[in-house]
């Protein structure tokens, strides 16, 4: 019983090993993409991280106000200038000014002459139906784009809230992080005695690693949902996390 014991302890260790390994990869390729945004050196270390709390703060009501729906904003503010550009052209180019002329006889006489002149150049009627229609066209397509984004980003900020509120409830429910503590230090003292399987133990680590886990990915969800809605609201350079 002892060797297998052994065995199943060394197989864990491997385990262990293998996943340390891919934790440290998954660390350097973000302390890499910290570097390239910073262009600096990045070392990280738990002190990086903020402390982990059950205490979030609350999402108002706030309007929609973000890059996105400013970008549409944009977008249609172009679309009724173009608009109004192709009306300008609707009709032709109107001169008015004094005109003067000098004529020569064949007798030797000059004869001079002045008065005002009107200048319109032809087609008089023209309206430039084909520049107004495509203009128009593309004022209404820029209408429709801005209530979509505006309904789309409506929608997602209410998906994220309800993700946010979820994962801010269970992280209450589930951190108590005190009493898994204390059970793993009787598993611990079990072991010591030769109370307790080697099997045993090791699923006993397994499922608290998992639990980790899984509190810390919800965690994740919470803060994404929540820097993403600041985004969606303009304010996300006058939040922080504290």
């Amino acid at each position: 019983e002892q060797k297998v014991s052994v065995s199943v302890f060394s197989l864990a260790e491997k385990e262990n090993r293998l996943k340390d390994n891919a934790l440290q990869n998954e660390e350097q390729e973000i302390e890499t993409r910290f570097q390239i945004a910073l262009r600096s050196p990045v070392k990280l270390s738990q002190n990086s991280l903020p402390a982990f709390t059950t205490e979030w703060p609350s999402l108002n009501g706030n309007e929609v106000s973000g890059t996105d729906l400013k970008i549409a904003n944009k977008h249609l503010e172009s679309a009724e200038a173009g608009l109004n550009l192709e009306k300008s052209e609707s009709w032709p180019d109107l001169s008015i000014g004094p005109r003067f002329e000098i004529e020569t006889a064949v007798q030797g006489q000059t004869e001079f002459r002045a008065g005002i002149a009107l200048s319109l150049p032809l087609p008089i009627y023209q309206a430039n139906g084909a520049g107004r229609a495509k203009a128009r066209s593309n004022l209404e397509r820029e209408t429709m784009t801005l209530a979509y984004t505006k309904d789309l980003l409506t929608q997602e900020k209410k998906i994220l809230r309800a993700s946010y509120d979820r994962a801010v409830a269970l992280m209450k429910k589930m951190a108590d992080t005190k009493s898994i503590e204390a059970q793993h230090r009787d598993l611990h003292n079990l072991l010591n005695r030769g109370v307790v399987s080697a099997p045993l133990v090791i699923e006993s680590h397994r499922q608290l690693l998992e639990y980790y886990e899984n509190l810390h990915e919800e965690e994740i969800k919470g803060v994404r949902a929540l820097w993403r809605t600041y985004a969606l609201e303009n304010r996300i350079l006058k939040e922080e996390i504290k």
